[in-house]
C-alpha cells in the first residue's frame, strides 16, 4: 500500500487525500497505481494526457445489472422482429461520437440524484422552447467531429498536422454554438472556461499554414512569419525550384533539344530526361542515369548541386517544423484539464439536443418527482415497440406505499411483458434526466431497477433454464430495497406446475413482508390472484380480452382484475398449427374441464388411513377414464 501511494505520488504531483479525503481507500489507491505502473510499462504515451481523476459517488448514479440492460434492450435487442432497433439507437440522434458515448454513459448510469436530474431535463426544457437554437445548434455540432479522440493522438503525438487543424476548428465551432446558448442559464456551466479554449483554437489556428498536410514529410506545416530560420530555409526551397526551372529552359537552348524536360521522382530525384533521337546533341559533362525504351535519363553538375541545396533546405524545414509543432502540441497539453471538460460538456449538450429532437418528434413529456412514495405513470408507451409499430395501446400505472405490488395477468400475446418493461423504461429515462413517452409522469427516486423476464439456458455455466431463472430472481431478492422498482415475468414456469406456483407465491410473500419494493409480477398462474385477498398492498390487474364467436381481441390494455383464461390454443392458431391439432386440443381442454368439475372431494390426509388413500386414489384414476 505504501508503494502504490508513492506511485500516486509521484504521477500526479498530489497526496490520494487530495482526492479522496483523509479516508483514502486501499483498493482504490493500489488499482490507480497498478494502472499506472502498466501503462508506463506498456503504454507511456497513453499517460500524457492523465492530469487528474475523478472520484465517483455512489449516492448520484444507479447501479444497473447486465440482465436488466438486456432485458430492457438498452443496447442490444432480444427480439426477432426488433430489426436492431434498441432504447440506444432510438434515443440516439446525437451529431458527434462524443455525444454518442455520452449517451450510452448516461443509459448505463443513470441518476439517483435529483439535483443532477433536474439539471438536464432543465437543459433539454430549455432546447425544446427555443426549438430555432436547437437546430442551429445541432448544425455547428455535425461539423466538430471528434475532438476527444485527436487529444489522445496529440497525447501519443500521433496527430497529423491537418487533424490537429481540425481539433482547432472543432473548439471554434463550440466558441460559436456558445454565442447561441450564452443567454439560456442552464448552460451557463458549459462555458465557463471558453477564454482558455480560444486561447488554445488561437494558437493552433496562427501556428499551422491555411492547409497543412496530412504527412509532415509533405512539408508546408507552419505558416510563414512563425520562426525566421523557417521562412529562411523556405525561401531557399523556393528559390532551388525557381532554378532548376531556369535550367531547363538555359539547356533547352544550349543543347537545341525541343524534347528536353527536367523531372522528378523518388528514385533519382531530379533529372534530364531527352529523347534517344536527340542523344547526339547531349553533352558530354552529362552523366546517363537510367536508359528506357524511348527516352534518356542525365544529371549535370547544375541539377546535383541545387539537389543539394533542395535536400538541405528540406531536412531543415522538416527539423525546425516538428520541433514548432511539438511544442505546439505540448501547450495544448497543459490545457488538458480545461479540454477534458469541453468534452464532457460538448457530449452533454449534443445529448441534450438529441433527447430534446425526439421529445419533439414524438410529444414526450418532461418527468416529475415527489417524495411521498408514489410511481404515476399516465399513458406511457413502449418506446421500442412503439418505433416498430404505426399505433401502441398507452396504459397507465399507480403504485404507493399502500399499493406497491401488482399481479398481472393475461394470455400470452397480450402485452403483459411490454407492460412490464415499458414502466421500467419510462423509470429509467426518468432517472438519466430525459423526457419520456407518457402523458403525465410523477415518481418518486428509485435507488435501483431489477427486471428478470424471459427465459433462456446459460449454456456456457452448464445452467439450465430454470436454474438461470432462479439464480437472476435471488440477485434481485438480495440487492433490492423498499425504494427499488422490480418487475418480475413468469417467474417458477420453468418447472412443474405445483412447484412454479409455490415459488411464485413464496417471492411474493417475501417482497411483501421483508422488501416492499414497488413490484410488478406478471404470471400465468391464476391461483396466485388470490393474494390480493391475502396479503396487503398487492392489487390485481389484467390484460383486456374480448370475444366475438370464435374470435379473441387482445387489446393491450390493462384493467382491473384478474384473468382466468390463457387463450393457449387460439394463439397457437394464429401461429399457424394445422387444424387437426387445434380441433383436438379443444377436445382434450374440454375433457380437461368436465373432469375437473367432477373430482371434487373433501380430502384431509391427516385423518385418512393408507388404505383409504389408496381406495381415494383408485376412484380418482377410475372418474378419469
Amino acid at each position: 500500500y505504501i508503494t502504490a501511494i508513492e506511485i500516486f505520488r509521484d504521477f500526479f504531483n498530489k497526496d490520494p487525500s487530495s482526492y479522496f479525503g483523509l479516508k483514502a481507500p486501499n483498493l482504490a489507491i493500489r488499482s490507480i497505481a497498478v494502472l499506472i505502473k502498466y501503462l508506463r510499462a506498456n503504454k507511456p504515451y497513453a499517460l500524457n494526457h492523465i492530469k487528474f481523476i475523478r472520484v465517483g459517488n455512489l449516492n448520484v448514479y444507479m447501479n444497473l445489472d447486465k440482465q436488466t440492460i438486456r432485458n430492457l434492450e438498452i443496447f442490444e435487442s432480444i427480439r426477432a422482429d426488433a430489426k436492431g432497433i434498441t432504447l440506444f439507437s432510438i434515443l440516439n440522434k446525437t451529431k458527434t461520437p462524443v455525444g454518442s458515448r455520452a449517451l450510452r454513459k448516461a443509459l448505463s448510469n443513470p441518476y439517483i440524484n435529483l439535483e443532477k436530474i433536474n439539471l438536464r431535463l432543465n437543459r433539454i426544457e430549455a432546447l425544446i422552447t427555443f426549438k430555432e437554437k436547437l437546430k442551429s445548434v445541432q448544425k455547428i455540432l455535425e461539423l466538430i467531429g471528434d475532438p476527444e479522440r485527436k487529444l489522445g493522438k496529440i497525447s501519443a503525438n500521433r496527430i497529423p498536422p491537418i487533424e490537429l487543424l481540425k481539433f482547432a476548428y472543432s473548439i471554434k465551432n463550440w466558441i460559436d454554438i456558445y454565442d447561441i446558448l450564452k443567454e439560456l442559464q442552464p448552460f451557463e456551466k458549459f462555458f465557463k472556461n471558453i477564454d482558455k479554449l480560444k486561447e488554445i483554437s488561437d494558437e493552433i489556428i496562427k501556428t499551422l499554414s491555411d492547409n497543412p498536410p496530412y504527412n509532415f514529410s509533405d512539408g508546408n506545416v507552419i505558416r510563414d512569419g512563425i520562426n525566421e530560420e523557417l521562412d529562411k530555409y523556405k525561401k531557399i526551397l523556393y528559390e532551388s525550384e525557381r532554378i532548376i526551372s531556369e535550367i531547363e529552359k538555359y539547356e533547352k537552348e544550349k543543347t537545341k533539344i525541343p524534347t528536353l524536360r527536367i523531372n522528378y521522382n523518388e528514385v533519382y530525384g531530379y533529372y534530364i530526361e531527352i529523347t534517344k533521337s536527340y542523344k547526339d546533341k547531349v553533352p558530354s559533362d552529362w552523366e546517363c542515369i537510367q536508359t528506357l525504351v524511348n527516352t534518356l535519363r542525365f544529371k549535370n553538375k547544375k541539377i546535383i548541386e541545387v539537389e543539394k541545396n533542395i535536400a538541405y533546405a528540406k531536412e531543415k524545414i522538416l527539423t525546425i517544423e516538428k520541433e514548432i509543432f511539438n511544442n505546439l502540441r505540448r501547450k495544448i497539453l497543459e490545457f488538458s484539464k480545461d479540454l477534458r471538460l469541453f468534452f464532457e460538456f460538448l457530449g452533454e449538450l449534443d445529448l441534450d439536443c438529441s433527447i430534446a429532437q425526439i421529445s419533439i418528434e414524438n410529444n414526450w413529456t418532461r418527468p416529475e418527482f415527489n417524495d411521498d412514495g408514489i410511481i404515476e405513470i399516465i399513458d406511457s408507451r413502449h418506446p421500442i415497440v412503439e418505433a416498430l409499430n404505426d399505433e401502441f395501446v398507452p396504459n397507465s400505472l399507480f403504485l404507493d406505499s399502500e399499493n406497491n405490488a401488482i399481479i398481472l395477468t393475461g394470455p400470452n400475446m397480450s402485452g403483459k411483458s411490454t407492460y412490464l418493461r415499458q414502466n421500467a423504461i419510462i423509470i429509467l429515462l426518468s432517472h438519466c434526466g430525459f423526457f419520456v413517452p407518457a402523458k403525465k409522469v410523477n415518481i418518486h427516486i428509485v435507488d435501483r431497477i431489477f427486471s428478470r423476464v424471459g427465459a433462456s439456458d446459460d449454456i456456457s455455466s452448464g445452467v439450465s433454464t430454470f436454474m438461470a431463472e432462479m439464480i437472476e430472481t435471488a440477485y434481485i431478492l438480495n440487492n433490492s430495497s423498499e425504494k427499488s422498482f422490480i418487475i418480475l415475468d413468469e417467474v417458477g414456469k420453468g418447472t412443474s406446475t405445483y412447484d412454479g406456483i409455490a415459488i411464485a407465491r413464496a417471492i411474493i410473500e417475501y417482497i411483501q413482508n421483508y422488501i416492499k419494493a414497488k413490484t410488478l409480477f406478471a404470471t400465468h398462474y391464476y391461483e396466485l390472484t388470490k393474494l390480493e385477498n391475502e396479503i396487503k398492498g398487492i392489487k390485481n390487474y389484467c390484460m383486456e380480452v374480448k370475444e366475438f364467436d370464435d374470435n379473441v381481441i387482445f387489446t393491450r390494455k390493462v384493467i382491473k382484475g384478474s384473468s382466468d383464461k390463457s387463450y393457449g390454443i387460439y394463439v397457437a392458431k394464429l401461429a399457424g398449427i394445422p387444424e387437426w391439432i387445434i380441433n383436438r386440443a379443444n377436445e382434450i381442454l374440454l375433457n380437461f374441464k368436465i373432469l375437473n368439475s367432477k373430482i371434487e372431494i373433501d380430502i384431509n390426509p391427516d385423518e385418512i388411513t393408507p388404505k383409504q388413500a389408496l381406495e381415494i386414489l383408485y376412484k380418482l384414476v377410475k372418474k378419469s377414464d
